[in-house]
């Protein structure tokens, strides 16, 4: 058996660096850089939508797009101290009021048009199509984070992943809103709500497996 001494040296001989990890905020303005590469290749791709003017000469629209880019940018301030060890999970609340109001001028959307249209913007298919596409969207931007904050996976996963998804959802659906035609119908503002929570749960239910699959050492 080996004596403390001896067990003290060959730890200390298999003993590696570890490089420390960059300033939160530094991290999150790497993540906005890769958020407005990967948002910004999908808006070219598809090209802005004809009406992007008139759309956002509407005050509720651009309110509405404000807080969205909002809660992305606080969750990712969020996401990145949370994941620190030592750090309050009281940063989590960070991104609630802006959600707030995301949800807030979603519901005027919502009620506003019923009012309007009643069951006649119930437009199921157009809907599917945005959901898809905040879903998909939520891919790539989904997978640079985690590359980002790997090494939150013993340390705090569930919170980390929850975050993340929302600022990418949130990011996703700010992007949606530059080349998709949403016309506004009751349906398209309910797939967004929708598209945000499925991205936010799946996130949170598989934040384990995630860590254990990205299993690599922190940038």
């Amino acid at each position: 058996m080996a004596t403390t001494d001896e067990l003290i040296a060959k730890l200390g001989a298999d003993a590696h660096a570890i490089q420390p990890l960059r300033p939160p905020m530094i991290r999150v303005g790497l993540w906005l850089l890769a958020a407005f590469a990967i948002v910004s290749g999908l808006v070219l791709s598809h090209g802005l939508r004809p009406d992007l003017i008139d759309e956002f000469s509407r005050p509720a629209v651009v309110i509405e797009w404000l807080a969205s880019l909002s809660t992305g940018l606080l969750a990712a301030v969020a996401t990145f101290h949370v994941s620190i060890p030592g750090r309050s999970v009281r940063w989590a609340l960070l991104p609630v009021p802006a959600v707030m109001l995301w949800l807030a001028t979603l519901g005027v959307g919502c009620l506003n048009d019923w009012l309007r249209y009643g069951a006649d913007g119930l437009e199921v298919g157009l809907s599917v199509g945005c959901f898809e596409t905040i879903v998909f969207t939520s891919v790539p931007l989904g997978l640079t984070l985690l590359l980002m904050v790997r090494h939150a996976g013993p340390v705090c996963p569930g919170p980390t992943i929850l975050l993340g998804a929302l600022s990418v959802a949130a990011f996703s659906a700010a992007g949606l809103s530059l080349f998709h035609h949403l016309n506004s119908s009751l349906m398209v503002l309910i797939s967004h709500g929708i598209g945000v929570a499925f991205v936010m749960l799946t996130g949170w239910a598989s934040s384990g497996a995630l860590f254990r699959w990205i299993g690599l050492k922190p940038l």
